[in-house]
């Protein structure tokens, strides 16, 4: 090889490196009732020539030896994939070679290379010293019969009391297990495993965690269910987790010293059986099903989760005036905030709330980053944890905005706050789902910003994914450019998640080389869009212009997050630390084009005058300007039933001379005059030089001034309309078709925008259908969602930056209806197709 070649590997390996180590990594939990399943867990997750301390909480040492463990070494070594490794530790476990007591010692010297076992606390040094002896001599008595390649392991094998563990620094890669029967031991109280869990949590270098349940060392089904409960509740309190349960994994030959004693009694082992659990726990795992993988018996499992979701009814949550979010969030500005009301099916006797707030200001996810140390500490931890505070206690179903808002970190002003309730009845203790609610002070921009107050600081959150978010739509805190970022993408702004200088290069810069003595000019727009201080390794936001109006001043405040929960100071305060910064601003053209969306038109018995002059003037100066038409155009043949609308071709007239460009035929109402009338209906309007949209794919795709605009339209209200051979998409028939489409036209447009028909009709409330869709609309490639059907307007959100209009409600319909049915509107859209941004305004039919 030559020396150009030699550098090339060298630099490929080094980008290499330098990929895994910016990439945060989850935390692989795993839960099993055996701790044989740890053998398992660990020999299939783990780099086997890789050296890790494995802190042990267990009431038994589990330092038994295996028959012939150099043997069972070999096996795990020589396999040719992780699929046949994941064979061989069945194998070994489903054979009864592994056993919950002797788990350990063929996964030493590697990768375990040392053991420390916490049987407890308050243990003498004598005691300690004989129970480590006892440990040893377990380990490594075989060696007198039966020599193993790697000799003696005893001397690797310490013991602890959980006292002398917290004092500890390991240095070396982590894994911890716990034995749960540690905690059914009359000298270790239950309560003990919250001081475990703080210890585990804040190890720095933990790469993988597993608990065990030991049912047959338990006292009882109940407080195996209790235990049960606590591990889920830990475990779901941390945001970058990935947790694996088996809750029908067991050992077919369980040799333990309990199994035997039931076994001898004639008495059927004891296992946990989560088909009978609490209401706690089941409440517990349905609300975090997209969190836990099962893999043994997957289908069973889901089967327990179907039946569950039909035999409990959960405790349902509601705030009054609001609609939960696409992303599951309550978003409200602090002037419009809401009682919150439980609906129980039940006597209630006590409700207990509970708020979830961040364990700590700050964490870091990339802990081999160098650079995480300087903006947190070398003392915080990697995973992003939360603990709960109980707030009141009442049997009132309604928590009051009074009460809940003083937890608010700007109190009864903004930020994030994380509620659960606890329900006790007669039947059994319940919990609600997890409330999160984001309150702003503010709109646009800075208002996303101010709904984040409270947020914890992760350095590397770019870096993350939980629930198939990244970033800070992951929803578990931010840093300081994507603290910004996330405000961005609030508003429309798709800015990808980055660093410092990434987010630099998404912005434009308005002023650069600024210190102490700068006065930088701006005007309204520039602080409305977002004004960001650039000072090199850090990024903040004007939050306040408090000196000469428009003028940027050291005396201005400015909002940021770095190192904690996120503050606002005096811009004096960064110059002081940083000396110099540029002032930036989003990067959009000057000229962007028109758009105007129309919701519903109903034109059967439609008058000539449809739309007021202020609509006709936006309709008609709009680049383009698409309605949705909901009814058919034929002279004669008419469907029957109470809503059945068919207008006259001449009444498309009025649509034409408005200036309506296209017209979305994909809805309910499509049939109304039959198969026929729906041909009819296309040559009508294609007569007319409008285009039919969502019929044929062919005419989806628009010309806009220099920009290519796919438009896919669907209808998701009546499938049972349709047959196989329909022309108009329809969903979920045509799932896989509407995917399709929309991935092709990205191919070949510059925005794609989806126009479905759904919903529920007469109402402001978002549908789950609505959101369901939406968010699979935004996953597989559109830019805009612009919806209608349910003849009242609803809610505009953004999701992954991406704009979502519900309902469009009625543009013209010449019947009354319910109260917001008349209320006439369109949508205008400036679209800055540089960056396919959508600036939304409603402009009422007046």
């Amino acid at each position: 090889m030559n020396r150009s070649n030699m550098a090339l590997v060298r630099v490929i390996t080094v980008l290499l490196v330098l990929c895994r180590i910016c990439i945060a990594s989850n935390l692989p939990i795993y839960i099993e009732d055996s701790h044989a399943g740890s053998f398992e867990f660990f020999a299939n997750r783990l780099d086997l020539d890789e050296s890790y301390t494995l802190v042990l909480f267990d009431a038994h040492s589990d330092a038994s030896a295996v028959d012939g463990s150099d043997r069972v070494r070999a096996a795990l070594r020589n396999v040719r994939s992780a699929a046949e490794r994941l064979s061989v530790t069945q194998s070994l476990r489903d054979s009864g070679r592994i056993q919950p007591y002797n788990w350990i010692e063929s996964l030493m010297p590697r990768p375990i290379s040392r053991v420390i076992w916490i049987p407890g606390d308050g243990f003498s040094s004598n005691e300690i010293a004989e129970i480590e002896q006892e440990s040893r001599k377990h380990l490594d008595w075989k060696l007198q019969v039966d020599e193993r390649d790697c000799g003696r392991l005893g001397p690797e094998f310490v013991v602890k009391n959980f006292s002398q563990v917290q004092s500890l620094s390991i240095d070396q890669r982590l894994l911890v297990s716990v034995d749960m029967d540690i905690y059914a031991q009359d000298s270790v109280d239950e309560s003990d495993f919250d001081s475990h869990w703080q210890w585990i949590i804040k190890q720095p270098k933990l790469e993988a965690l597993s608990f065990a349940l030991s049912r047959p060392w338990l006292r009882s089904d109940e407080q195996a269910d209790r235990f049960m409960v606590a591990v889920f509740q830990k475990c779901f309190s941390l945001g970058n987790t990935e947790i694996q349960y088996e809750p029908y994994r067991f050992d077919r030959r369980d040799r333990s010293l309990k199994a035997k004693e039931f076994l001898k009694r004639g008495v059927t082992i004891p296992r946990f059986n989560i088909e009978e659990c609490s209401p706690v726990l089941s409440d517990l795992l349905l609300q975090n099903t997209d969190r836990v993988t099962v893999e043994s018996e997957s289908g069973r499992w889901r089967e327990l989760i179907d039946q569950w979701m039909d035999q409990f009814s959960q405790i349902k949550v509601h705030l009054n005036g609001l609609d939960q979010c696409i992303d599951g969030v309550w978003r409200t500005r602090i002037q419009d905030v809401s009682d919150i009301w439980l609906q129980y099916d039940g006597e209630v006797t006590s409700i207990k709330w509970w708020l979830l707030e961040p364990d700590s200001s700050a964490y870091d996810v990339l802990p081999k980053v160098s650079l995480g140390k300087s903006f947190t500490s070398s003392r915080v931890t990697s995973f992003v944890s939360e603990k709960r505070k109980l707030i009141t206690e009442t049997t009132d179903l309604v928590l009051s905005a009074d009460t809940w808002g003083e937890y608010l970190p700007v109190p009864h002003s903004s930020g994030v706050i994380r509620l659960q309730a606890e329900v006790t009845s007669n039947d059994a203790l319940r919990i609600s789902e997890v409330i999160e609610l984001r309150v702003s002070s503010r709109n646009g921009f800075l208002g996303a910003l101010s709904e984040q107050f409270g947020s914890p600081y992760i350095f590397g959150i770019g870096s993350i994914t939980h629930k198939g978010e990244r970033g800070g739509e992951a929803l578990l805190g931010n840093d300081c450019a994507n603290f910004l970022i996330y405000g961005f993408r609030q508003v429309g702004l798709r800015y990808e998640w980055g660093n410092p200088k990434q987010l630099r290069q998404q912005l434009s810069v308005l002023a650069a080389d600024c210190d102490n003595s700068s006065r930088i000019v701006f005007d309204e727009q520039n602080l409305e869009d977002g004004l960001v201080l650039d000072f090199g390794e850090h990024v903040a936001a004007l939050w306040q212009d408090n000196g000469d109006k428009y003028v940027l001043e050291p005396e201005d405040l400015v909002v940021h997050h770095l190192g904690g929960f996120p503050e606002i100071l005096p811009l004096s305060n960064l110059i002081s630390k940083y000396r110099s910064y540029a002032v930036l601003t989003p990067d959009l053209e000057n000229d962007p084009l028109t758009l105007c969306f129309g919701g519903d038109v109903n034109l059967d018995g439609a008058s000539a005058q449809i739309f007021s002059k202020t609509l006709r003037e936006v309709i008609n100066a709009a680049d383009l300007a698409v309605i949705n038409l909901e009814c058919a155009i034929n002279e004669e043949v008419r469907g029957e039933g109470g809503f059945c609308f068919v207008a006259p071709p001449q009444n498309l007239d009025y649509l034409m001379e408005a200036g309506i460009d296209g017209v979305v035929i994909a809805n309910n109402h499509v049939y109304d005059a039959g198969s026929e009338g729906l041909t009819l209906t296309l040559e009508h309007v294609i007569e007319r030089g409008m285009v039919a949209i969502g019929v044929d794919s062919e005419d989806t795709i628009l010309k806009i001034g220099n920009h290519r605009v796919g438009i896919v339209a669907f209808d998701a209200v009546l499938p049972s309309l349709y047959n196989a051979e329909t022309r108009v998409l329809q969903y979920s028939m045509d799932r896989e078709r509407i995917e399709n489409e929309i991935r092709e036209l990205r191919e070949d447009c510059d925005s794609v925008i989806v126009m479905p028909h759904w919903g529920n009709e007469y109402t402001t409330k978002v549908s789950d259908e609505q959101k369901m869709i939406a968010k699979w609309l935004v996953r597989v490639g559109a830019d805009a969602v612009i919806g209608s059907h349910t003849h009242i307007r609803q809610k505009i959100e953004y999701y992954r930056g991406v704009p979502i209009v519900y309902s469009l409600g009625n543009m013209y319909f010449p019947s009354k209806g319910p109260k917001g049915f008349n209320d006439y509107a369109a949508l205008q859209v400036k679209w800055y197709g540089e960056n396919n941004y959508f600036e939304m305004q409603w402009i009422k039919n007046k």
